[in-house]
């Protein structure tokens, strides 16, 4: 596979982009390699290098999800929060950055508006690569 990238080969990539215009990539199932080589500059103790199986694929977001998908769906700032200033965080604000400081419960509240509002993405939870099978397999959730 590595011989057909470097010859100029491009992959094929199953791709999907609901209502709101956030685009997804599938993610198949196999297996991989995790983590970094002891050899790389600036690995860190904790970074070792496991073999790691996917039994089922998933649909990824193919960018985190940024500040205004976060606000189009939920119409709060998160990253806006006045008590954040007491931890010296840096927050990039504007549009096209990520959505940040998002409590878990808000992460999850934002999946199930999100599927109420764009009724496509109910394709997330049907069978075969058009969409993974259970919540879980929804990687959407924006970093906190």
């Amino acid at each position: 596979m590595q011989e057909l990238i470097h010859n100029g080969v491009q992959p094929i990539q199953a791709t999907w982009q609901n209502s709101i215009g956030m685009k997804f990539c599938w993610c198949p199932p196999g297996t991989f390699i995790m983590g970094s080589p002891e050899t790389e500059t600036g690995r860190k103790m904790v970074e070792n290098q496991v073999e790691v199986t996917l039994s089922q694929g998933f649909w990824l977001g193919k960018y985190e999800v940024t500040q205004q998908e976060w606000e189009r769906v939920m119409g709060t700032k998160p990253w806006s929060d006045s008590r954040l200033a007491a931890y010296n965080m840096k927050i990039e604000v504007g549009q096209n950055y990520p959505a940040t400081c998002v409590k878990i419960a808000d992460a999850e509240a934002y999946y199930q508006k999100l599927t109420q509002l764009d009724p496509n993405q109910a394709r997330l939870f049907s069978d075969g690569p058009k969409s993974p099978k259970n919540r879980a397999d929804f990687s959407l959730c924006p970093r906190s």
